[in-house]
């Protein structure tokens, strides 16, 4: 979060990104601690999955900005990083937060396997 009221190199753009996203980040692992102290472990693994997905994005940010180097140089331009990082940033921590979710709904209980676990206890 310090890194957004900083000087940043993609500028308005990147400080948007990294501040909603690092409060998201934080929002989600202050949830996930909250449901592991009340032993609802469900919504805990959930949240820690966006959690982690929202600090893996810092990683996948790299790849992007590759890619917009490739395609400036592809296209005979001398790229600036100044042009798209806040691009990247937009596209990393989205990428990331969509995967996150997607993992969430095809792992999540049936409501059916749900019923069956809190019948069996």
């Amino acid at each position: 979060m310090t890194m957004a009221f900083g000087k940043t190199v993609g500028g308005l753009d990147e400080k948007a990104a990294i501040t909603l996203f690092g409060t998201f980040f934080l929002i989600a692992l202050s949830r996930a601690l909250w449901h592991a102290m009340h032993r609802e472990f469900a919504p805990h693994r959930e949240w820690m999955i966006r959690g982690y997905a929202t600090g893996l994005a810092v990683a996948a940010i790299r790849p992007i900005m590759g890619a917009f180097f490739a395609a400036a140089l592809l296209r005979g331009r001398t790229p600036e990083p100044s042009q798209f990082f806040g691009a990247a940033f937009w596209i990393g921590f989205t990428l990331e937060l969509i995967a996150a979710e997607l993992w969430i709904n095809y792992t999540r209980p049936s409501a059916t396997a749900q019923l069956a676990v809190y019948t069996a206890k």
